[in-house]
């Protein structure tokens, strides 16, 4: 006999249940009809428990599943969509490595939610897209810590490297209130590989036809009784100019990456500890091809960019659980701070850029009945120390807060969530930020969601628009950007059923976002301007359509539609967003072969027509159509899967569709046309890459 680490315990009828600690303890609260107890483990054989009233604490003896033994035991779930009150997508891990995912950006490429593009044509920039609107208004957590913000977000999804990841999720509507004010679209939380469950030893290698290099190598051990290591190492490098569209310009921006990260965890039967810590240096080049390696500055007949970041960052978390106090039964600390340097130049724009920030929090957590409430306090404090075109930009934020979020569960069929925190915010007063979730379940096939609330965020005009300034047009910043305040509600119904044994989830959802200010980046107003300025009546409503099954043995199918409407207040009239697709597409199938050692990965994706930022300034010769054609992207990876080694090998843009007019007056970066801030379809090239896993248990 053995303690069982991470074996789960519910009570029949009841939607609350725990996962045991390394010494196999679950404490569990039992109410007055509670009396069948259900405890599991992947590997062996469930078990139902009669508890008495007179039982105290219990032993539970679980057999091995002989079914099970010696067999790759992995997360197989159909559905993408989890059963949380928040509708909530998770990709697992063994959905990462259903494509190459080098990196956080490229790990959302078979997600039908989140969208990630180049926001431009030499910077390197990426955004993602949640709900119609950009990242900055989706909040980014690090295992429910608040993460990337500020001046992170140009940059953020190539932080995180694709092999550090165990799964990510994607919530859509008002976040939870426990994470502050911001997150008006919604969340995406990555959790990191765990120190206790990860082989000593983990190798990951990459490379593509066109010469980038990545690898990988993680390694866990304890390094004293109860307390785990993790060390998690990262390079990557790319320096082969590429330009498929041949217009004189790189297609993707040239990098180098170096990235290291520790995690340390310890946990006892009523405690658990984690802390985080982790540094990069990054660079990326871009502009006009062969100028970086005769190291050219500031040529009136060259362009370049440069962008060059140094970050360190960490958090820590503390938690003291089964407490025998009357307001709280655990409580819990976070404290994260990073420190984010960036040098970024832009053909003749320079930006300088200083972020250090700190939050801390202190949650406690207590139940009453049918209700758990969790009760807290918070501090956020911002630092901002910005230099863009011989001018200064300095703001220091000092936001304490308060918090309560109480869950209403009366029984498996409906929840209620309720939150309220109010922030006091040393530059704009009180934020109050009121949120709601509801889920029911009529039966255990069809599950209803809805969810409203306030979010707030204040604007960094330099990096949320870093795109923007890859032209010579003249930029207008009004002297009074006010915090960007949004309402957000909307809902979703998920139908589970069995057609022909074949299971089937059938999931939709609608939301909407109502600002009442809105820091856009108006184009339209003229060729030669950008503006920055307050808008009133922008909104955005998103739908999606999406089905997920098994047409036959050992396969997966998504198909999903997504709609985005999008309006804002550009050339003093509203209009559709420019150069955001209203409809995508996504079609993504897997099939296993041989005993799932074997896969097979194919995805594609259709994007509609958009509209174009006006040119019409411009003369005929350097004018882009007011709208963009429909494109389609196909890519496909093969895995053959041991106990011990991966091997892929994969085509991303397997028809090589790009985006053929890209920059504007290309070959005359000085003139008053230039501009390679028009980005609408793809600008990667088709890539054909192999790579190698390698894990050492």
């Amino acid at each position: 006999q053995k303690p069982l680490q991470n074996a789960s315990a519910y009570w029949i009828g009841s939607s609350k249940g725990m996962i045991s600690d390394k010494n196999g303890m679950i404490s569990l609260k039992k109410r007055e009809n509670d009396s069948l107890l259900i405890v599991s483990l992947i590997g062996y054989k469930k078990d139902t428990v009669l508890i008495t009233k007179d039982s105290d604490t219990i032993q539970v003896l679980l057999k091995q599943d002989l079914v099970l033994e010696n067999i790759i035991v992995e997360d197989k779930s159909l559905s993408t969509i989890t059963k949380a009150e928040i509708r909530t997508e998770r990709i697992s891990s063994s959905k990462l490595r259903e494509s190459a995912c080098c990196s956080l950006a490229e790990s959302f490429e078979r997600s039908p939610s989140v969208e990630v593009s180049y926001s431009d044509a030499a910077t390197g920039s990426k955004y993602i897209q949640l709900l119609g609107l950009r990242g900055m208004y989706t909040q980014q957590l690090q295992e429910a810590v608040p993460g990337f913000r500020g001046l992170a977000l140009p940059f953020a999804m190539d932080y995180v490297p694709g092999a550090f990841l165990e799964s990510i999720s994607i919530s859509k509507g008002a976040a939870s209130v426990l994470n502050g004010y911001e997150g008006i679209a919604g969340q995406i939380n990555i959790e990191y590989i765990k120190p206790f469950n990860s082989p000593s030893l983990f190798v990951n290698a990459y490379i593509n036809q066109m010469q980038r290099y990545e690898v990988n190598i993680a390694s866990a051990s304890e390094i004293a009784k109860g307390w785990d290591f993790l060390l998690m190492t990262h390079g990557r490098i790319f320096n082969h100019e590429i330009d498929g569209n041949q217009d004189g310009y790189i297609d993707m921006p040239l990098f180098k990456q170096g990235n290291i990260a520790f995690k340390i965890e310890h946990s006892t039967a009523n405690t658990e500890f984690q802390l985080f810590v982790k540094g990069l240096l990054d660079n990326y080049k871009g502009g006009m091809t062969g100028q970086h390696s005769h190291a050219v500055y500031n040529s009136d007949t060259l362009f370049m960019s440069e962008t060059s970041t140094q970050r360190g960052e960490f958090f820590s978390k503390l938690g003291f659980m089964e407490l025998d106090y009357s307001f709280a039964k655990s409580i819990a600390f976070q404290i994260s701070g990073s420190v984010h340097s960036m040098l970024s130049t832009i053909g003749q724009k320079k930006y300088n850029g200083d972020e250090q920030s700190f939050i801390v929090k202190g949650i406690a957590v207590q139940d009453f009945d049918d209700h758990t409430l969790r009760y807290g306090i918070s501090f956020l404090y911002d630092n901002y120390t910005e230099q863009f075109m011989n001018s200064d930009r300095l703001r220091t934020e000092y936001v304490p807060g308060i918090f309560a979020e109480n869950t209403f569960s009366p029984n498996s069929s409906f929840s209620l969530v309720t939150g309220l925190r109010a922030d006091f915010h040393n530059l704009y007063g009180m934020i109050i930020t009121p949120r709601i979730h509801a889920k029911y379940s009529i039966d255990e096939q069809l599950q209803l969601r809805a969810s409203a609330g306030s979010g707030m965020r204040v604007s960094n005009p330099i990096t949320d628009n870093l795109s923007a300034f890859v032209s010579n047009r003249i930029v207008v910043i009004d002297s009074v950007l006010s915090p960007e305040k949004a309402w957000n509600y909307g809902g979703s119904i998920t139908y589970t059923i069995s057609l022909f044994t074949m299971p089937i989830t059938l999931d939709a959802e609608v939301y909407r976002t109502q600002f009442s200010n809105q820091v856009i980046t108006d184009f339209d107003r003229s060729s030669r301007i950008i503006a920055v300025v307050n808008d009133s009546m922008s909104y955005a409503n998103s739908a999606m359509l999406q089905i997920e099954c098994s047409p036959w043995q050992n396969s997966s199918l998504t198909l999903a539609w997504r709609y985005n409407d999008v309006w804002l207040t550009t050339n003093a009239k509203q209009q559709r967003k420019a150069m955001l697709s209203p409809h995508r597409v996504l079609s993504t199938l897997s099939q296993n072969f041989f005993d799932n050692a074997f896969q097979v990965h194919f995805t594609a994706v259709w994007n509609s027509s958009g509209r174009i930022s006006s040119t019409k300034d411009n003369p005929d010769y350097l004018r882009f159509s007011d709208s963009y054609p429909d494109f389609s992207r196909f890519s496909i990876q093969c895995t053959w899967r041991s106990s011990t080694i991966d091997v892929y090998a994969g085509i991303e843009n397997i028809t090589n569709t790009l985006q053929s007019e890209v920059v504007i007056d290309g070959m005359n970066p000085q003139s008053e046309y230039f501009d390679a801030s028009l980005v609408w379809g793809p600008l990667d090239n088709r890539t054909i890459y192999c790579g190698i896993r390698m894990q050492i248990p």
